[in-house]
């Protein structure tokens, strides 16, 4: 049995994960300015989720290829690669 309480908590969670993608910036990151820190943890928000949001990150995938270093490292930055 599907309760009031469940059907109200997907409705909150479907409502939260459309929020969030709509908060993508046109480079694919997430935050200001595309912020790895702020992209990183809407990728885990996202699939946790939606699994299936997997699938519509492509952009996304691409914006933080492009901002790790070929050793790792997050934007030349100990603390970013740190966090």
């Amino acid at each position: 049995l599907v309760s009031a309480f469940d059907h109200t908590s997907l409705d909150i969670q479907q409502a939260a994960v459309a929020w969030l993608i709509a908060q993508r910036q046109p480079n694919g990151g997430f935050g200001l300015e595309g912020s790895n820190l702020a992209t990183g943890l809407s990728v885990q928000a996202l699939v946790s989720a939606d699994p299936s949001q997997a699938n519509n990150l492509a952009p996304t995938m691409t914006f933080l290829g492009s901002r790790q270093g070929i050793d790792g490292e997050w934007s030349g930055s100990v603390l970013a690669t740190a966090n």
